[in-house]
């Protein structure tokens, strides 16, 4: 079915003109010349109108209805809004617009009338619908140019909701799902090239890719931070917003050697939430980073056999494997304690990802308990770090608490 939404606007005694195919029509600044419009290309594409969805405004309904005497075939279904725009009024009328429309109907917008806060009801119905897949036609609006009408195709400039959607989508939940499809049509280079390495960035971390987002992070940072700017006045506004965004995003990223550094990609997925891909850059990445810089000391004439051989079996760092075994380490006071802590936290976020990886994770751990274990443990890498003398007294109780949750699971398991 083919659906029109329109807010109506009261009529008024100014009579002006609009043309539809060449011929002049009269109206009173209400809705007509839109939606006489709307009705035109529905009828060119050899289909009739089923519902004209209005919220109610009685001086105009009249107006609208007389349109079915140029050949128009469609049903009105009224809607009545409080035009002091109550909240619960414009819920009430969002619910059953939306509860009226099928996925396989074709929605067209008309945003030129009603009441000052119209605009907002009408993006909230198409937002609406766009979580049931259902995608606006057109979203038109009139103009008024003298005394004379002309109808605006609005739906680029409503699209940009998509790009500002698309935006949060990324940089908060690190997926390009939005970004992708807002620029699919695209033609410019620079563009396609960002949303490229955009797209490989959302895939390592959706997938745990934790050996290409360094590098991937790394190229992207690069092009956002030396981009030329297209002299396409449309186009440079588009990119200023993505790259601006994009920057703004990723300026508490540091770099090390001409590389993004670890330790601040692991704070840049925190801040965001994304707790899978912070858990395997902690894991996979961090004893080496740290041992790398020589943080952390090892004994290497006490490193067995069978530790180097499963470093090769497993493609771990033997760096790693001896965090996880029963090494004595060090930190680069001779602090047993700290090293300590360090084995524990890896231990308890290994125990917790093979959890997850293999949908078995029946510990009673919660998302925050989880976000809370692993902030408070990079505050504690950094202090090591930067060798600040810091009391770990939140970090130790974290620790505690994943040792009590996991105890109980595991004498759960044993019963």
């Amino acid at each position: 079915m083919n659906k029109i939404i329109s807010i109506l606007s009261p009529e008024n005694e100014k009579t002006i003109k609009y043309s539809i195919n060449g011929r002049e029509y009269p109206e009173r600044l209400t809705n007509q010349a839109p939606i006489h419009f709307l009705l035109n290309e529905i009828k060119e594409g050899e289909t009739e109108l089923d519902l004209i969805f209005t919220v109610k405004s009685k001086s105009s309904i009249n107006t609208i209805k007389k349109l079915s005497e140029f050949g128009y075939n469609f049903k009105i279904i009224e809607h009545s809004v409080d035009y002091n725009f109550s909240l619960q009024s414009i819920i009430c009328c969002l619910s059953e617009i939306v509860g009226k429309i099928n996925t396989s109907d074709k929605i067209y917008i008309d945003m030129s009338g009603g009441f000052r806060s119209a605009s907002i009801l009408l993006i909230a119905i198409v937002r609406m619908l766009k979580i049931y897949n259902i995608q606006a036609e057109k979203i038109v609006c009139a103009v008024l140019n003298g005394n004379t009408i002309s109808i605006e195709n609005n739906f680029n400039i409503y699209n940009m909701f998509d790009l500002i959607s698309g935006l949060d989508e990324f940089v908060n939940f690190g997926s390009a799902k939005e970004l992708i499809n807002y620029f699919a049509t695209s033609n410019d280079k620079q563009i396609n090239q960002l949303i490229e390495n955009i797209k490989k960035i959302s895939d390592d971390l959706s997938l745990c890719k934790i050996s290409f987002l360094s590098e991937d992070l790394n190229n992207l940072y690069k092009k956002l931070f030396n981009y030329n700017y297209t002299a396409e006045k449309e186009k440079s506004g588009i990119i200023n917003i993505l790259v601006e965004f994009l920057k703004e995003s990723f300026k508490d990223l540091k770099y090390d050697n001409n590389k993004l550094e670890l330790v601040s990609i692991i704070d840049w997925c925190l801040s965001k939430n994304m707790i899978q891909p912070a858990v395997a850059l902690i894991i996979d990445a961090l004893p080496d980073y740290l041992i790398g810089k020589h943080l952390f000391k090892i004994d290497n004439d006490k490193i067995s056999y069978e530790t180097k051989n499963e470093a090769k079996r497993t493609r771990h760092s033997v760096e790693s494997l001896i965090i996880l075994h029963n090494y004595t380490i060090y930190d680069f006071n001779n602090n047993k304690f700290n090293a300590d802590i360090f084995k524990d936290c890896q231990k308890y976020l290994l125990e917790f990802r093979n959890g997850i990886s293999h949908a078995n994770l029946t510990c009673n751990l919660s998302y925050d308990k989880v976000l809370k274990f692993l902030k408070d443990y990079m505050f504690y890498i950094k202090a090591i770090i930067e060798n600040k003398n810091e009391n770990f007294e939140d970090l130790c109780k974290d620790i505690q608490y994943m040792k009590n949750v996991f105890r109980q699971t595991n004498q759960k398991e044993k019963i």
